[in-house]
Formats: structure tokens, C-alpha cells, sequence
């Protein structure tokens, strides 16, 4: 059993994986050593269970629930998930292709109401409409505070900024987690529009650990010497704070 329990705590998801490697590098984040990965509704075994992920749509990016199969009965766990994201056709799907003859479900709601709530909560689109009216709204630089794993706010950020003819700039570790989901579509260096900022703390923390090609990486994306890039950002800083009346703006997404 104990060895079960091991193999079971390292498959994980593949685009996870990488993403917490990435984050515990500016952190003491956990690292895993994976036995294998997941893959959306491709079933595998493990001891007694048969298990099948599915994927869902979530702002952690790569969130799965599980069908766990035994003894010819079945327990699906929910996790935590949403139908107002980035991937809402996904949730989409599985409504209309859920397991079936479960006997048990467990399930996970920060949300649920009993009589059900439908405007309780913005989709990622409405967000991004929002978010252009105020980037149009305010004169000055925008800040915003949500987690740099969350995927989807990062893609309705920069969409939103593209529409503002705004630059998103992110720092060095939301940067390199944007870069570890694998996805192409997802925005990071390189990208017209986005700009990378090194704070001086994730600068120590690259010259410590000599992983250099941290941020030569990202210099090589945007095919420009840093102190072009310093430059630009210095301008970009000046244009936004360099105005008395110029108008800032803090969004806290919490």
C-alpha cells in the first residue's frame, strides 16, 4: 500500500510538472520526481484502480478531475473547477460526455449555492471588456495583483493590453511560467507587446545559482541587447509616471 500511495503522489500532469519546477526556483515550492503524467480521459492503472483523468477548465493551468475505478465501483473527485474560463468548452464537453453509473461523488465549490447563481461570477471575456475600459480609462500605469499561475488571467491581461495599445510587463517569475505551460498561444517573451522586468531580488537569485540562461533567454527572444530593453522600459516608466496629472490604477484581483 505504501508503495501505492508513493506512485499514486507522482503522476502528475506534464505542464504542472514544469510549472513547479519553475516556481521553485524563485521559492521553496515543491519538487516532484514524476512516475508519469496524465492525460485527458486516457485511463491507466495503478495497483487495484483504474483511473481517468479529465481535463478541466480552470485557472490553475492543467487541473484534472479523476474517475477511480475498483472493485466494480466508481468514485469521481470533481476537484475544483469552473465554466467561466479560458477553456469553458471543455467543461462544456463534459457535461455532455460525464462518467457514468458513478456511486459515489466528491466535489469541491469556493462557489456553490443552493439555489444556483448564475451571474455570481465574470467569465474571462467579461473581465477583459472591463479590463479595456479602465486601461482606456486612466492615463497613467495600470497595476494588477493576481497569481502568476493563473493562466487565464495572464492570456485576458495581455489580450486586454493588446486592445488598449498598452505593453504588459511581467516579471522574470510569472515570465517563466508562462513559458513552462508548453503552450505557444499563451503570451511570454517574445511576444509584441509584452516586455520582461528583472526586480533585483530575481536578479540575485540568478547570479547565485549562475542559471544565466534564465534571462539570456529571454534577451535572445527579443533579439535586443538589454540596455536596448532598459531603455525602453525606463520610457515606458517615464510616459506613465512623468505626467502630474497623469492617473494610476491598483487592481487587486485578490
Amino acid at each position: 500500500m505504501r508503495r501505492t500511495t508513493s506512485l499514486a503522489a507522482r503522476c502528475v500532469v506534464e505542464a504542472a510538472h514544469r510549472i513547479l519546477k519553475e516556481a521553485a526556483f524563485f521559492s521553496s515550492g515543491v519538487r516532484l520526481d514524476p512516475a508519469g503524467f496524465l492525460r485527458h480521459r486516457e485511463s491507466f492503472a495503478l495497483g487495484p484502480f483504474t483511473i481517468t483523468p479529465f481535463l478541466n477548465d480552470h485557472s490553475a493551468f492543467d487541473t484534472y478531475s479523476m474517475l477511480i475505478e475498483a472493485n466494480d465501483r466508481r468514485l469521481f473527485y470533481s476537484a475544483d473547477l469552473q465554466a467561466h474560463g479560458r477553456k469553458a468548452g471543455i467543461f462544456e464537453d463534459f457535461v455532455r460526455k460525464p462518467p457514468t453509473s458513478v456511486d459515489v461523488l466528491l466535489m469541491e465549490g469556493t462557489n456553490l449555492r443552493q439555489e444556483g447563481d448564475p451571474k455570481s461570477g465574470k467569465t474571462e471575456q467579461e473581465i477583459e471588456k472591463d479590463l479595456i475600459q479602465t486601461f482606456k480609462a486612466t492615463s497613467g500605469i495600470v497595476l494588477a495583483m493576481y497569481s502568476a499561475q493563473n493562466i487565464d488571467r495572464l492570456v485576458t491581461m495581455f489580450r486586454a493590453s493588446v486592445q488598449s495599445e498598452r505593453h504588459l510587463v511581467l516579471d522574470l517569475y510569472a515570465a517563466s511560467i508562462a513559458e513552462a505551460t508548453g503552450n505557444p498561444n499563451i503570451p511570454k517573451a517574445g511576444f509584441e507587446k509584452l516586455l520582461v522586468y528583472v526586480p533585483l531580488r530575481q536578479r540575485i537569485q540568478v547570479k547565485q545559482s549562475r542559471e544565466f540562461d534564465r534571462v539570456s533567454g529571454i534577451i535572445k527572444e527579443f533579439q535586443l541587447r538589454t540596455w536596448y530593453g532598459l531603455l525602453h522600459l525606463l520610457k515606458i516608466g517615464h510616459e506613465a509616471f512623468g505626467g502630474a496629472d497623469n492617473e494610476h490604477r491598483l487592481i487587486d484581483f485578490g
